[in-house]
């Protein structure tokens, strides 16, 4: 990559400048759309900063619509005639009022933990911090369909009271208020069969299709606040998107 120094005497942050020298890449059209950025460690070593300066810079691409994340595989150059989905699983209110359901959440755990190397790699956090841990049961019509697991970073833990949570069925609001919020979520989503957790909760066979959505929430600069995975049953739920063009 051409032009990857990085002025450390300038007033400019750090990640301002990874940004623009970024954007100039984007916009010379040297990466194709879809095609995946060079990973963080890469990005550093190529401009001599942290990691964390780097997430920042890409974040704030990302935030402007010009890369988007797929967890797990990494940041990709946005394709201009991909649809993009809003809402999603994760949002049961809304879900629930397209299916004319009333919703209900229980809160059945509600934890401060501590993170082995799993979670620790999910919240970007070092291994032996503690974490909220939260575990929900979600019910249409007084009729069980789900489960959630919310791994809650340290940094916002406090912040998050579990039965408030149920009652608004999404964190972006209980931070909003305490001058925080989710700047942008990464989700996984997919089918699968049922597995001994969904059977115990969820009542359901062995052979029970499971609706599934793994996603990463994500604060300023790039900062990880949650992790949450959900099943639902196919059988007693769906999930109702909102599709716009890019």
């Amino acid at each position: 990559m051409e032009d990857s120094q990085i002025n450390f005497d300038s007033f400019t942050p750090l990640y301002e400048q990874v940004r623009l020298k970024l954007m100039e890449q984007i916009n010379s059209g040297i990466w194709d759309d879809g095609r995946p950025l060079p990973s963080e460690l890469k990005l550093a070593e190529m401009y001599g900063v942290s990691r964390m300066t780097v997430r920042q810079a890409v974040s704030e691409i990302v935030r402007g619509g010009y890369l988007y994340r797929k967890q797990g595989k990494g940041t990709f150059i946005k394709n201009k005639d991909v649809y993009y989905l809003l809402g999603g699983a994760h949002n049961f209110q809304k879900n629930a009022e397209v299916m004319g359901k009333e919703p209900r959440t229980e809160v059945i755990v509600n934890e401060w933990l501590i993170a082995g190397e799993a979670v620790a790699e999910r919240l970007n956090i070092p291994v032996g911090d503690r974490f909220l841990f939260i575990k929900l049961l979600r019910y249409l019509d007084d009729e069980v369909v789900g489960w959630q697991t919310i791994h809650v970073s340290p940094e916002i833990g406090n912040m998050v009271d579990a039965e408030l949570l149920a009652e608004k069925h999404t964190l972006n609001p209980l931070l909003r208020v305490k001058g925080r919020g989710v700047a942008e979520s990464v989700v996984i989503q997919g089918a699968r069969l049922a597995e001994k957790g969904d059977i115990e909760l969820l009542d359901c066979a062995p052979s029970s299709p499971i609706l599934y959505s793994n996603y990463t929430e994500y604060g300023p600069e790039g900062k990880i606040y949650s992790y949450s995975e959900v099943a639902f049953r196919a059988d007693r739920f769906k999930w109702v998107f909102k599709v716009v063009g890019s």
